[in-house]
């Protein structure tokens, strides 16, 4: 998500063509049914393309997969994490949508006066998801990503937590003259 612009990504490129699709959250959760269904093929990621769909499949579907999980600076990967799925957009439905309430008063099922489905870029849905808290489903989620092999102290974990989310450190000029002269060695 970049602040300094005005509206949030509202198409992928491929091979240098931009592809308008859609952005409102409820066609995402379809995708990531879809990314998970073993069976599935390429092409039936298609019905998030508004229009055009790119002729390179392969990489329009690599686009795709980077709109649904953008890149993020932060938390940072310190590795020890499973892997393994805390949560699950169909079962966990109730939760998120009662989080979403609790939270931000956001009714994710709201309509409008004609009776449309207000909608919800995927960006923003993954923004606010992100930062929920105190909720039951942040509750399951911690239940789920407990490790019970885990034997490091509360101070350690902070440390963890600590450098995960540690923000980038500007460099110094000698810092910089040190990354220069490591540099140099393999140039």
């Amino acid at each position: 998500m970049d602040l300094s612009k005005i509206t949030l990504p509202s198409s992928v490129e491929v091979e240098g063509i931009f592809y308008p699709i859609k952005t409102d959250f409820r066609y995402w959760l379809m995708f990531a049914r879809l990314l998970e269904d073993e069976k599935a093929v390429i092409d039936e990621a298609d019905f998030l393309y508004e229009g055009l769909i790119p002729q390179d499949k392969k990489e329009g579907f690599n686009k795709l997969v980077e709109f649904y999980s953008p890149k993020k600076e932060l938390p940072r990967n310190l590795g020890g994490s499973s892997g393994e799925k805390v949560i699950d957009y169909d079962i966990d439905a109730d939760y998120i949508y009662a989080a979403f309430m609790e939270v931000y008063g956001i009714d994710l099922m709201a309509t409008d006066k004609q009776g449309k489905i207000i909608p919800m870029h995927w960006h923003k849905f993954l923004a606010l998801f992100s930062a929920l808290h105190d909720t039951k489903l942040n509750e399951i989620i911690g239940y789920r990503s407990y490790d019970e092999n885990d034997k490091t102290e509360y101070k350690d974990n902070l440390k963890k937590l600590k450098q995960m989310w540690a923000l980038p450190r500007k460099l110094t000029e000698k810092d910089q003259e040190d990354l220069n002269k490591f540099n140099a060695l393999f140039n």
